[in-house]
């Protein structure tokens, strides 16, 4: 049968103790779209066709793409690594200094002892270290 999408296969299939006219992958009952109407069968034809324009996706033998994430992963651990050294050290100075987190911030920020875990590895700005600090914070 010819749909909407191109042509489809058309069976029928005894399928849970039920007789079902597959078109594609689709499934439906029989009872569904037959009927007796003056002594004869009858098939609902805007049925059938409704059934071959689905559209549905292609068979195929090999499995679904598993995108490899490993590199992600390690990207991640490396930056929440980072961010709980940043907290570390931010904590030490404060309790060794009266100073606040966004001086602390700048301080951690000139000694450019903390970078980007990607994209060429620039030093951290320290608003950047800042807010790494409240979010860590709120966790």
């Amino acid at each position: 049968m010819i749909g909407r999408h191109g042509q489809h296969s058309v069976s029928l299939l005894l399928h849970d103790g039920s007789i079902s006219l597959q078109i594609g992958v689709h499934l439906k009952s029989v009872v569904e779209f037959l009927a007796f109407r003056k002594g004869r069968v009858t098939a609902d034809s805007a049925l059938l066709q409704k059934l071959a324009d689905r559209k549905h996706g292609a068979v195929t033998a090999r499995p679904r793409y598993q995108p490899d994430r490993t590199e992600q992963r390690k990207g991640t651990s490396a930056t929440a690594r980072r961010d709980r050294a940043i907290l570390t050290e931010a904590l030490r100075l404060r309790s060794q200094t009266s100073k606040n987190f966004r001086e602390i911030s700048r301080e951690l920020a000139s000694s450019r002892r903390f970078r980007e875990t990607r994209l060429g590895r620039r030093p951290l700005s320290h608003q950047r270290i800042y807010r790494i600090i409240y979010d860590q914070l709120k966790k």
